[in-house]
């Protein structure tokens, strides 16, 4: 068996089916999970006949004999158990980076011991898997939320939402009187400069906005972030002795700005 996440998850669910959800796991001669047994410390009882196997003639009393064997033995079998806790993690974690990616990987794995003090269990693997692929989804489903939203401000861009409240990029600039000559566009209204400052400020503003990922983004949303970009150029253009060609200069030096 590989020590791929799927076949420590099916472990993990074959220990919960037998009422072992909590049996650590540990990895066999032929590198198959199997169950570690645990280990416990020599109990006092024992010290104290180990200590007694030093008096001359009682060490040759079989129970203390042995005692003094558990007790002198203790520090080995505690090495080979944190070593064998050590290697089952490690390859857990392999197999979880391997299926999740290591950000979600290490995230799912946030307050797990992973020194090898502590044994991994098949609770806390199924917990972690768990956690791993919920993380997983959100995330994907985030990435399609942006996507979408992305898709929608492109569209108010082009002037493609009119129908919706909060109108488009074109009657927008209709509105404020940004395209006197009536072209076509608003784009070719206001220039290149100005339409890739405009253009920049809209989908920066939107993707700082905490709904951007979290939701789907509404026309009035997108719209306030371009009336915020047409608050900035119609002001810039307001400041005396600017003119077309000084603001589009001004402009294209923040695109510059922007995308260096």
């Amino acid at each position: 068996m590989g020590n791929g996440i799927g076949q420590f998850g099916e472990f993990a669910n074959r220990l919960a089916q037998a009422g072992r959800a909590d049996a650590a796991l540990r990895m066999d001669d032929q590198h198959e999970l199997a169950v570690q047994e645990p280990i416990n410390p020599p109990s006092r009882w024992t010290r104290f006949k180990a200590a007694l196997s030093n008096v001359p003639l009682l060490g040759r009393i079989g129970s203390l004999r042995a005692a003094r064997a558990e007790v002198d033995s203790y520090p080995v079998r505690l090495g080979n158990y944190t070593a064998s806790n050590r290697q089952i993690m490690a390859g857990f974690m392999q197999g979880l980076r391997a299926e999740f990616g290591a950000q979600i990987a290490d995230l799912a794995m946030r307050g797990i011991d992973q020194t090898g003090g502590v044994p991994l269990t098949g609770r806390t693997v199924a917990g972690v898997i768990g956690h791993a692929r919920l993380e997983q989804q959100e995330r994907l489903a985030q990435q399609q939320r942006r996507a979408t939203n992305n898709t929608h401000i492109t569209r108010f861009l082009e002037g493609a939402e009119g129908g919706e409240q909060g109108g488009d990029m074109m009657s927008l600039c209709r509105d404020r009187g940004l395209n006197p000559e009536g072209k076509p566009t608003w784009q070719e209204a206001v220039g290149p400069e100005a339409k890739a400052f405009i253009e920049g400020y809209v989908r920066r503003k939107c993707e700082e906005n905490p709904a951007h990922g979290a939701t789907y983004m509404t026309t009035a949303q997108i719209a306030d972030a371009a009336r915020e970009a047409l608050d900035l150029y119609q002001e810039l253009q307001r400041v005396d002795g600017m003119t077309p060609a000084s603001v589009a200069a001004v402009l294209q030096q923040v695109g510059l700005r922007d995308s260096s």
